[in-house]
């Protein structure tokens, strides 16, 4: 919300911008396949869900090459 001395202006919903996505559905890392660590913002639609996916991912990377 804006502050009380500037109006709001305009609003505009943009029906199917962002999938729906229930809370917590979506668990880190995740292993495509064998060998494989999938990281973006396809289990958590944000910028934000896609950073964290991509640290998940790369702890997930580097725990494999340590073994």
């Amino acid at each position: 919300m804006p502050p009380p001395d500037r109006p709001v202006l305009a609003v505009h919903e943009i029906r199917g911008a962002l999938p729906t996505i229930a809370a917590g559905g979506f668990e880190r890392p995740v292993p495509a396949a064998e060998g494989v660590a999938v990281a973006g913002d396809a289990g958590d639609a944000s910028i934000q869900g896609a950073l964290a996916s991509g640290v998940s991912a790369a702890e997930w990377i580097i725990t494999r090459l340590r073994g």
